[in-house]
């Protein structure tokens, strides 16, 4: 008898057995199928094994589910939620999936640089950095070069990016203390890619009217018939003319400006031989009524901390731009792929923007497309110190890189934009932006 009660109990145990291997081999099965196909086997799977199920249960739970429904569109309804739960549930996954595809977003941008044609975009102008201070570095991320100085082998380095990503021309930030050696040391490298040089007048000590005119005239009698010298063709005095970018304009008195560049001023710049493109960088809205009264061509944003000022705040620069249209002005953007000053001044740590893995340099791109932007800026190709650069970057101890993506992986995310950018534009604007010779009417209708 009790042979007979342990046999019993070795086949009830093998029963067991075999279906626990039956369910493990059924499960592997359902969910190696692709989700179609595995929701409907689970569903009929579902009702074949609990279909001794009795009535009264089945019509119970369809009762309490669809309580439960009521219940959530009344939830829905308090909060005012407009259409159905399934329009919502809907949007819902929308969103979820529009997240994950924005932080795929830069990876797939710089793999799609890969079959761009090469291209060239003359109205887009990059900050540089001549020479970059590393004795004040504090910077989060380590150069791929090392602290480099600008010798020729380091220029042509950068230059041959520059190219790469179709930005022609660069703009140097020049004070009375930059080494003029250096500099042109830089115009002459520059002529042998094709780059051009615009000039951006810094905010130094002591900086007035009168020294501005002094540089100016500098310019002309140094750099005026270097072929590097950036320019554009002026229709009313039927030549060419450097433009030329004023930093931080609101650091002097309206008036100032105003003798210096309007027509009628003390010491104009425009009824003399040495006149040219000025283009203000403005912080508030205050700035524009500035830029119209002492009669500049146009004005910059500079700052790429959105919402740090006026200016450099993406939603308000439709609104700048129709402002430049209405007054004949030049708006120009500057876009940039973040910025980190943190370390460097504690004080300004609010301005600090991370960059998100590039998603921060798209929405400054798109705004900057948005608009129909003629000319737009960069800031910019290699400085440090601000945390804006764009150059390669390599781990090292204590330092950030651009994980996840290669150390060029900002040069390949703006040789995408740049080529977006050139798409954007209308025929007649390509023309007229390529071949300045095929010129129409804005800058004050003077420049083309």
């Amino acid at each position: 008898m009790n042979l007979e009660k342990c046999v019993l109990r070795v086949k009830v145990l093998r029963l067991f057995m075999i279906l626990g291997a039956f369910s493990t081999v059924a499960v592997f099965l359902i969910y190696s199928l692709p989700n179609g196909e595995k929701e409907s086997m689970t569903n009929n799977f579902n009702r074949g094994l609990f279909s001794a199920w009795s009535k009264s249960s089945n019509v119970q739970t369809r009762a309490n589910q669809k309580t439960a429904i009521n219940q959530s569109l009344k939830v829905y309804g308090k909060n005012h939620v407009k259409g159905n739960s399934e329009d919502v549930l809907r949007n819902k996954i929308k969103r979820l999936t529009s997240n994950r595809l924005q932080n795929d977003d830069s990876m797939i941008l710089v793999n799609a640089t890969k079959k761009l044609p090469k291209h060239s975009a003359p109205n887009v102008h990059i900050f540089y950095s001549l020479p970059v201070e590393w004795s004040h570095m504090t910077t989060s991320f380590w150069p791929q070069l090392g602290t480099y100085i600008p010798d020729n082998l380091t220029l042509r380095h950068h230059f041959e990016n520059i190219q790469l990503i179709g930005a022609n021309v660069l703009i140097i930030t020049w004070s009375p203390f930059t080494q003029e050696q250096l500099l042109w040391h830089l115009f002459d490298e520059a002529h042998n890619f094709g780059i051009q040089i615009a000039i951006e007048i810094d905010n130094y000590p002591n900086r007035t009217a009168s020294t501005i005119f002094n540089d100016i005239h500098y310019f002309y009698k140094e750099f005026w018939e270097h072929r590097s010298l950036y320019k554009v063709f002026v229709t009313s005095k039927n030549m060419y003319m450097p433009m030329i970018y004023m930093k931080n304009i609101d650091c002097l008195p309206p008036n100032d400006w105003k003798s210096l560049i309007s027509p009628s001023g003390v010491i104009s710049l425009r009824s003399s031989s040495h006149d040219a493109v000025f283009v203000g960088h403005i912080s508030t809205r205050k700035d524009v009524s500035v830029i119209k009264v002492a009669n500049f061509n146009g004005f910059y944003s500079r700052m790429v901390s959105n919402g740090a000022t006026y200016a450099s705040t993406w939603k308000y620069w439709s609104e700048l731009k129709k402002s430049a249209d209405k007054f004949k002005l030049l708006f120009i953007p500057t876009v940039g792929p973040g910025y980190d000053e943190y370390s460097k001044q504690p004080k300004l740590a609010s301005t600090r923007r991370h960059r998100t893995n590039g998603q921060y340099y798209g929405v400054a791109w798109r705004a900057a497309i948005a608009i129909g932007a003629e000319f737009i800026n960069i800031a910019s190709y290699n400085d440090w110190l601000s945390g804006t650069q764009i150059e390669e970057a390599i781990p090292r101890s204590g330092f950030k890189d651009y994980s996840p993506g290669t150390p060029t992986k900002y040069i390949d995310l703006t040789r995408y934009w740049i080529n977006e950018y050139i798409k954007s534009w209308p025929t007649d604007a390509m023309k007229r932006l390529v071949n300045v010779k095929l010129c129409s009417s804005y800058f004050n209708n003077t420049v083309c």
